[in-house]
């Protein structure tokens, strides 16, 4: 009943946004679609290597809600199923990125001040001094294009920020009383940062986490748009974007929808970690 009564107040606390419920709406269809695409979509077979050129560039209509592009596919199946390779290129990089920025941002928090601390917040900032979409162009472009190497490029270019964000909080408690204490008595250096200060961390990095999942979505696009992410003909935003500038402004349908779907997908993310932080914001309040 506790645990329900928790629930309860902190989604009527997240709901009085509502930018956030909408934002966690478009999330969910989203990943939804996603999920189901072999299911909702009207022409699963066209997502793959498929011609037809008989119903090549036809305009929005009732057979093909967003139209076919050049080579006859329709384009709402494909573009449901480039949200599979949008969402994992996200979940994975900062699936990897987090773990390694969070906790070198943590040890170099702790001993501020230390040889450690100079060592790991200098190779921080030579990352960050980098312009992050150049940085992970010049790594996309040195390996063959594909989707590994993209998420490979993005997550080098992700790590420093967790690394950055978390140092800022750490160093800012390690002189609270809970953590002189946890020292006074003893406790580990690993006790202190997964118990004392680990845990004074997540909201901060939970709220970046959902911001950042739309702005990777958009990175791994950017690599495919100049051919450096997923390949053709597997269907990724990116790639439909690229493919349909050449036929603009004739063809408009090819380019639009899936760059409307890119827009969404930021938005309903940004969105959702809006209300995240607000709801962080006035929990700790």
């Amino acid at each position: 009943m506790e645990k329900r009564h928790l629930f309860g107040q902190a989604w009527y606390k997240f709901s009085r946004s509502k930018a956030s419920v909408v934002g966690a709406v478009l999330v969910l269809i989203v990943v939804g679609l996603a999920l189901l695409a072999p299911f909702v979509s009207p022409h699963p077979e066209q997502a793959g290597p498929y011609v037809d050129f008989d119903r090549a560039n036809q305009s929005p209509s009732s057979g093909y809600l967003l139209g076919t592009d050049n080579m006859g596919r329709d384009i709402l199946s494909r573009l449901i199923f480039a949200l599979r390779p949008g969402l994992l290129m996200g979940i994975l990089v900062l699936a990897i990125s987090v773990p390694i920025g969070f906790g070198l941002g943590l040890i170099a928090g702790y001993n501020r001040g230390s040889l450690l601390d100079s060592l790991i917040m200098r190779v921080t900032d030579i990352f960050l001094s980098v312009p992050p979409l150049i940085l992970a162009l010049a790594i996309a472009s040195v390996l063959e294009p594909n989707l590994t190497h993209a998420m490979m490029a993005i997550t080098v270019m992700w790590w420093p920020w967790y690394c950055r964000l978390a140092y800022n909080v750490a160093s800012s408690i390690k002189n609270e009383y809970y953590v002189r204490y946890a020292e006074l008595t003893g406790a580990s250096t690993f006790h202190i940062l997964a118990r004392e200060i680990l845990p004074n961390c997540l909201s901060p990095v939970l709220t970046k986490m959902t911001l950042d999942m739309g702005w990777v979505i958009m990175t791994g696009a950017s690599l495919s748009f100049v051919g450096l992410g997923e390949q053709p003909p597997a269907p990724d935003l990116g790639n439909m974007v690229s493919a349909g500038v050449k036929y603009l402004p004739d063809y408009w349908w090819m380019t639009v929808f899936p760059a409307i779907a890119i827009v969404v997908i930021v938005l309903g993310f940004n969105l959702l970690g809006d209300g995240i932080r607000d709801l962080f914001t006035v929990e700790e309040a």
